[in-house]
């Protein structure tokens, strides 16, 4: 009967010690006193009841023995049960910190978005700027003209629909950031952000494909009109005025960035989705851990180049502010 009191509070004792891990915030849990100090206490104490009390074996065993087991059992449940309505309050906190942080993410991103949205009207608009070919008239038969200014339209309205659908997914794909990934205890969010991601990136590339290609696709279109070199030398002009705000905007240098940065986070996400469950996040150190030291050095490589890039970006746009 000793032997299987005591075989009963070893489980119980080692279960408890095992147990104090599940609970990371209550940090008072896994201080010596309650993880170790105390189990030790209540075996001993354990040992004294079936070793040192006088008549042990004569009273009624099954008693004892449960009797012994319910006192253990409540002297390591106290601390757990303390712990875990603990570890519940921060949990909520947590969770009501991470929708707020969640929300002023959101708040910064459409006001992110509203400010690119302006910034790239604007120099659409600079583009358009009333007739450019207003004023080649007199100097231009109207058939030609008007054959430059089909083009022109033309080429922007191309412009304007891959812009439209690069600012369309921007809204309709909310993105969060590494620190975020992290934190998520669910693989289904890794998964939306993947998406989300996703998607931005192949309308981003869309988008700055188009850009990298219009001189050499409005100069194809230029040439098919076959126009005299009079007019020929007008349109050319009139496309090196639309390159040059381009390039005063630091327009291919911007998409073609934003297309590294989503290609950089897509990186990091593939490997935290694949790894799932071989990762996480330790909040009483606010440390990643990984299993895989592959896998760890892969996702920091990316996130290091995501944060390289995104600070490119912030230069080219506070440069391009300082020169405006």
């Amino acid at each position: 009967m000793r032997l299987i009191l005591i075989a009963a509070c070893l489980i119980l004792c080692g279960g408890y010690y095992l147990l104090t891990g599940w609970y990371p915030d209550a940090g008072w849990l896994q201080e010596t006193l309650f993880q170790v100090t105390l189990p030790c206490v209540v075996f001993l104490a354990v040992l004294l009841v079936a070793f040192g009390i006088p008549g042990f074996g004569k009273r009624d065993p099954a008693l004892i023995l449960w009797t012994g087991i319910g006192l253990a059992g409540t002297l390591l449940s106290i601390p757990l049960v303390v712990a875990k309505f603990q570890q519940v309050d921060i949990d909520a906190m947590r969770t009501a910190e991470l929708k707020e942080l969640r929300k002023d993410l959101r708040l910064e991103l459409a006001h992110q978005k509203a400010l690119r949205r302006a910034e790239a009207a604007d120099r659409v608009e600079r583009t358009r700027t009333s007739d450019r070919y207003a004023q080649y008239e007199g100097r231009l038969p109207m058939d030609q003209l008007d054959s430059l200014r089909e083009l022109d339209n033309r080429m922007l309205e191309e412009l304007d629909f891959y812009r439209t659908r690069y600012e369309a997914a921007l809204e309709a794909n909310p993105t969060m950031g590494p620190d975020d990934w992290v934190r998520f205890k669910a693989k289904e969010d890794l998964d939306a952000q993947h998406h989300a991601h996703k998607v931005l990136y192949e309308q981003t590339r869309a988008f700055s494909q188009y850009v990298n290609t219009f001189e050499e696709t409005y100069s194809r279109g230029i040439a098919a009109l076959d126009l005299p070199d009079s007019a020929h030398r007008v349109a050319i002009a009139e496309l090196q005025r639309i390159l040059l705000v381009w390039q005063q905007a630091r327009m291919h240098d911007l998409r073609k960035l934003d297309v590294e940065v989503l290609g950089s986070a897509l990186r990091a996400l593939d490997l935290l989705r694949n790894d799932w469950g071989n990762w996480r996040f330790d909040h009483r150190i606010n440390e990643l851990i990984f299993d895989n030291p592959d896998t760890e050095l892969g996702f920091m490589e990316a996130v290091a180049d995501m944060q390289a890039i995104l600070q490119e970006v912030q230069g080219i746009h506070e440069g391009v502010k300082k020169e405006e």
